[in-house]
């Protein structure tokens, strides 16, 4: 007998688990060979199939091929997975268990398929409106998206649940009983949602826009049914319910036309009166030479203070402008124009009489 034959004849003969071991190395193979299958489908979808679609006048192939690639791999694999397992004589009740199992796998696969395909079919088609037109809202395509993707992974979690014979009815009734607690242990959620939908109504912001709530200034990065994410400007990234987003005051920064800035500044008390005049005719002359403020400065000699002579300077930063380093120009523009002038600026100071 040649060893070939030994081999097979210990193979065909040698059990393990109730099956022969001939039958684990077939079944073994079956699962690689099914990982090799999907992974062939993905080299021949991304060298071969993407390459004709992208030559189509359409976008609609190319999503579909992009977003069921993965899918189709996965329910190759398993599928091979199940064939390889269900030829094994295993535990009475092992079959049973793995026959629902693959049920629900595919079930929720094909449900991964349809989420996907109707996310990218938004991204491609819906999205772009939002930055188009001003009557399509991005929050609104976010927030839709979102809903139709919940909807399709609930219906597809109780069409699996009720292929494998579990009564969905008496779930639902059971929800229906229990929903009260849960109403009531859930009301600060409840209460967040709720708010999320008045700020999606009202839209005070929108994603990108730089606001301040109470103490907290930033930029918006996530818009909510629950809560707010905005990245400081430090770099952290603060979530804050829609509820206290709504009962608080929001400053939306990024609609400002512009920046109003007060500068209060003091001249010591030895500047004459045509000093203060001329003080007064450089600070409305600077929007000549700093382009990032509007020509409407006021600037007004407002009181005389415990070592100075008071001046009040308003000015107004163009909207796009950098905040701090236009303050900066026009404060060096200041120093600048009044030390050439030898207009002192004051600082305090107290005098002492002393009676002899």
């Amino acid at each position: 007998m040649s060893a070939f034959d030994s081999v097979k004849e210990y193979l065909s003969s040698t059990l393990f688990y109730n099956n022969k071991l001939i039958d684990w190395l077939v079944s073994l193979a079956i699962i690689v060979g099914s990982f090799v299958i999907a992974k062939i489908l993905l080299w021949i979808s991304k060298n071969m199939i993407k390459k004709i679609t992208q030559r189509t006048k359409t976008n609609l192939d190319d999503i579909i091929i992009d977003k069921v690639e993965s899918p189709i791999a996965l329910a190759i694999m398993l599928a091979g997975i199940y064939v390889a397992l269900i030829r094994l004589h295993l535990s009475g009740g092992f079959d049973k268990l793995l026959n629902n199992a693959y049920q629900i796998f595919i079930i929720l696969n094909a449900t991964w398929i349809i989420a996907r395909v109707v996310d990218g079919i938004v991204k491609e088609y819906l999205m772009p409106l939002t930055e188009k037109t001003s009557k399509v809202d991005d929050n609104v395509v976010r927030i839709l998206k979102r809903t139709v993707s919940a909807i399709i992974w609930i219906f597809g979690i109780v069409l699996a649940l009720g292929n494998i014979g579990i009564n969905i009815g008496a779930i639902i009734t059971g929800l229906g009983i229990g929903g009260v607690a849960f109403a009531l242990a859930a009301q600060d959620t409840i209460k967040n949602i709720f708010a999320g939908v008045v700020i999606f109504m009202d839209r005070p912001f929108r994603l990108g826009d730089s606001i301040r709530i109470d103490n907290n200034q930033g930029v918006v990065e996530d818009i909510g049914l629950r809560s707010v994410r905005i990245r400081t400007y430090d770099k952290k990234l603060l979530t804050i319910s829609s509820s206290k987003v709504i009962d608080s005051v929001i400053e939306n920064i990024s609609k400002e036309p512009a920046r109003r800035i007060v500068l209060p500044l003091g001249l010591t008390y030895d500047t004459s009166p045509d000093q203060m005049m001329l003080a007064l005719e450089l600070l409305k002359n600077l929007p000549a030479s700093i382009s990032e403020i509007k020509s409407e400065v006021h600037a007004f000699f407002t009181g005389y203070g415990d070592s100075s002579l008071n001046i009040t300077f308003i000015y107004f930063i163009r909207k796009g402008a950098n905040i701090m380093d236009v303050q900066s120009k026009v404060n060096l523009a200041i120093l600048s124009l009044f030390n050439e002038k030898k207009l002192n600026f004051a600082f305090p100071t107290t005098t002492v009489y002393l009676e002899k």
